[in-house]
């Protein structure tokens, strides 16, 4: 079931009730009414009867046959019954007149029982003497079906109006529940269009305060997204390229320094054998070679430590992450120039997890790469500490700097801000042309 329709629902129900309760008041006052009417009607006749009766019981003439009331005279009083019974029992005059098609009752029973059921009226007698002797009996019956008909007649207009009031009520009500909800197509619309994959999609501005704020943080929400995702395939083209340098880097590494050095090594072992097998050996010979093999293999365990170090800062593991940053920091201080470094490790960095660890070693390498590369600094400064769970990195350079609005993510930037948030931690970068840059990062202990 919708929530349109529930809600119209409810509202009907609600509306139903209070006129049941009100129509339920109505018919209390009406028979309360009724009642009242009756009562003085009944009060007035009997004391007119009461004084006909005590006439009539004066006149010392009459017999059995005697007619001592006109009844249908008061054919007039409505609201009551009046009869006369002679001694048998037998009728023998009333104020009622013959039931025809213009006086017969068009009340449905219904309404007769609802008005009549709890206010049971009783009848009132007097005994009729005549010469001392009674001759009849007269019977006074309350009769509200008169009242209960002028009851209806004004009833069944107001109720048709009620019912008037009931249609239109209810047709208002859906139609404004269908214009407040009508935003909640278009927002399911969105969603719709939104797990498809089309993440330009947002939503229009809504009349509704609470619509318009779930416009507002869909929109938001969307856009997120969006940039998200066009990062996310940015850095993923991007890494892509990068394996492929760093591919072509390694097999470079390795056919131009140690491929040779394997070669040179295998040259001074010819040149050592060749040397042997003629009985020509000489010890300065020898000398040289064996040289020329430590000098090559030393070159080839230099080379094989900087593309470790490339894969994978071993230091860490051995050293701790403190000794690592420092070693680190050493190696490139000749790489900056005229620039001045200064770094500053507060406390021994322990507890930290190996996925913190090496983050923050990438961010601190990629730093250096980049101050050496383009900020033309003379003085950098790199501040690392821990504060309860968290890892804080600084590094701040007064280089040219760059604008941040405008700048291309390069891989870079894009890799430690996706490393650093990839680990729940914070990144913030804050630059600007002859400014100088300024780096903060904080990671968790824990990751």
């Amino acid at each position: 079931m919708s929530l349109k329709l529930r809600l119209n629902i409810m509202i009907t129900c609600l509306l139903l009730i209070v006129l049941i309760i009100g129509a339920w008041f109505m018919l209390l006052n009406a028979r309360e009414n009724v009642r009242a009417e009756i009562e003085s009607t009944a009060s007035l006749t009997l004391h007119l009867l009461d004084r006909e009766i005590l006439s009539f019981s004066e006149t010392p003439i009459g017999g059995p046959e005697v007619m001592p009331f006109q009844l249908a005279n008061l054919s007039h009083i409505r609201h009551l019954r009046i009869e006369f019974f002679d001694t048998a029992g037998k009728l023998r005059d009333t104020n009622q007149l013959p039931k025809t098609t213009d006086n017969q009752s068009i009340s449905p029973k219904w309404f007769v029982r609802l008005m009549t059921v709890m206010s049971p009226m009783e009848f009132t007698s007097r005994v009729v003497i005549f010469g001392g002797k009674p001759v009849g009996q007269l019977v006074i019956t309350p009769d509200p079906s008169y009242e209960i008909e002028e009851i209806w007649d004004d009833t069944k207009d107001l109720l048709a109006l009620v019912f008037i009031f009931f249609i239109a009520v209810n047709m208002l009500v859906y139609g404004a529940i269908d214009r407040a909800l009508k935003p909640v197509n278009s927002i399911l619309a969105a969603l719709t269009d939104l797990e498809h994959g089309k993440l330009d999609t947002r939503l229009p501005a809504f009349e509704l305060p609470e619509l318009a704020s779930i416009g507002t943080k869909f929109n938001g929400m969307a856009e997120t997204l969006e940039l998200s995702i066009k990062r996310n395939l940015g850095l993923s083209r991007q890494i892509i390229s990068l394996e492929e340098v760093e591919r072509k880097s390694l097999a470079r590494d390795l056919h131009d320094e140690i491929g040779q050095s394997i070669t040179a090594i295998h040259i001074d072992a010819q040149a050592i054998l060749n040397i042997s097998e003629f009985n020509q050996m000489s010890i300065d010979n020898l000398r040289i070679s064996a040289q020329a093999i430590i000098n090559v293999t030393k070159k080839m365990m230099g080379i094989t430590h900087q593309i470790l170090e490339r894969l994978r800062p071993d230091t860490i593991d051995k050293l701790g992450l403190k000794t690592a940053l420092e070693d680190l920091v050493s190696s490139w201080q000749p790489k900056l120039g005229k620039a001045i470094c200064s770094l500053n490790i507060s406390g021994e960095l322990e507890g930290v997890a190996e996925t913190v660890a090496i983050t923050a070693y990438r961010v601190i390498q990629e730093s250096m790469t980049n101050i050496a590369r383009y900020a033309q600094a003379e003085r950098v400064s790199i501040g690392i500490l821990q504060e309860d769970e968290v890892l804080v990195l600084m590094v701040e350079d007064d280089g040219l700097g760059f604008n941040t609005e405008d700048m291309t993510n390069g891989f870079g930037l894009t890799g430690m801000r996706e490393r650093v948030e990839g680990l729940g931690g914070e990144f913030e970068l804050d630059s600007a042309i002859n400014k100088g840059t300024r780096l903060v990062v904080r990671l968790p202990l824990l990751g």
